[in-house]
């Protein structure tokens, strides 16, 4: 391995914390220094405190009753192995639409609550862009005291690792909302939006076991008429699980590995609808039974890498399965009717070659191009994180729970 950089604490407990002087009357805001890994990544020293009343409040308020005109596609995948030495792994892609957003690598080490470290791709409107970041040298307090609360991925020291999948526009266009969870358990004292799940899971619980029996104290919520979340979690033991939300109640699918865009449990799904992601999630199943290292897990996940659906003739699976845009809104039975298959193929390559011509600064541009932010595997029993940010391609980083390592593997 080569190692060209390496972040240890000590550097980063060398950060400070940055308070605008002004006029000495607190009118210039909090800012909060970060360490740029590369353009679009930065790593934030450690929370020592988490503000959960500030966060709480902030998705109450943000995301209740938040509402949008019109179904959205894509999302992400996942998919958990156990490697021919007998470690516990997952593979993951975060798939959405590019952004000029940042990523960042957040850890937290706040006392009587597990130490974790987490992955943060903030494409949330609340997200301050690149320029912004630089500008300011650093993060605004609003936005800082919310960022554990936005990790899509939180590994913890006690080798649980939760990670966030979306599921693909379960409302009516009508309005009338049929998924969205106004409250799993009404009467828990705390209520928290399921974007928070992971950070309180991660924080809280030290296995899969102690993460079902934590989930039953708390009241899950989402906004309406919106995606719902759900969550592969994995512990040290091999054990895992993923937890789906709908119709205002939750369901553990035990018996699954595999996660992509659409309902695993039929008791939430109850709708005749197209498969989002069903292509990969088939993919998935079908190549995991041949992986055998952190490598081959790797090179999996960049098969179902979701920028390949712009490619369609080159793609590893039936691009027409992940509804995410580039086709037109069709019935079911025009987009699967083969015969019409070249047709809507050519229509696919010929946006996939009109958006692989454009510059990147362009393609982020672009609302409905999606790709895989980041494509990682986590090694669950060695508590390390490999992962490939797309905002830098050639960048390729190993995180651990106290240092992040730039290498060239895999």
């Amino acid at each position: 391995m080569k190692t060209k950089y390496l972040f240890t604490l000590t550097l980063l407990t060398s950060l400070s914390v940055l308070v605008g002087c002004g006029d000495n009357k607190g009118t210039q805001p909090i800012i909060h220094q970060v360490y740029e890994i590369a353009d679009h990544i930065f790593e934030v020293p450690k929370y020592k405190t988490l503000d959960e009343e500030y966060a709480d409040q902030y998705y109450l308020s943000t995301y209740d009753k938040w509402e949008i005109d019109e179904p959205q596609g894509g999302g992400c995948s996942a998919i958990k192995t156990t490697l021919e030495n007998n470690d516990f792994a997952v593979g993951r892609n975060m798939d959405l639409n590019i952004s000029n957003k940042c990523a960042y690598i957040v850890r937290t080490d706040v006392p009587h609550k597990n130490s974790t470290v987490g992955l943060a791709y903030t494409f949330r409107d609340v997200s301050p862009d690149y320029h912004i970041v630089k500008a300011n040298k650093g993060l605004e307090d609003k936005f800082y005291k919310l960022l554990p609360f936005m990790c899509d991925d939180v590994l913890n020291d006690k080798g649980l690792y939760i990670e966030i999948n979306m599921r693909n526009g379960e409302y009516w266009p009508t309005g009338e909302d049929k998924f969205a969870c106004k409250g799993t358990n009404p009467y828990a004292e705390k209520r928290v939006y399921m974007f928070e799940l992971p950070r309180y899971i991660a924080e809280n619980c030290d296995d899969l076991a102690g993460a079902k029996e934590y989930i039953k104290n708390l009241n899950v919520y989402s906004q309406e008429h919106y995606w719902n979340y759900s969550f592969l979690i994995c512990d040290r033991f091999g054990n895992s699980s993923i937890l789906e939300f709908g119709l205002n109640k939750y369901y553990w699918n035990d018996d699954k590995i595999c996660q992509t865009n659409f309902y695993l449990n039929k008791e939430c799904f109850d709708i005749e609808r197209i498969y989002s992601g069903l292509g990969r999630y088939n993919t998935l199943m079908e190549g995991i039974e041949s992986v055998k290292t952190e490598s081959d897990l790797y090179k999996l996940m960049d098969k179902v890498s979701y920028y390949q659906v712009y490619d369609p003739y080159n793609c590893q699976f039936d691009p027409r399965s992940e509804n995410i845009g580039a086709l037109p809104y069709l019935t079911y039975e025009l987009i699967f009717d083969d015969k019409y298959k070249d047709t809507i193929f050519a229509m696919m390559d010929e946006f996939g070659k009109s958006v692989r011509s454009l510059s990147r600064q362009q393609q982020m541009n672009l609302n409905q191009f999606w790709e895989s932010t980041f494509t990682e595997v986590v090694n669950i029993s060695k508590k390390t994180i490999f992962v490939r940010f797309f905002e830098n391609e050639k960048l390729k980083a190993i995180i651990n729970l106290d240092s992040t390592i730039i290498s060239n593997d895999y």
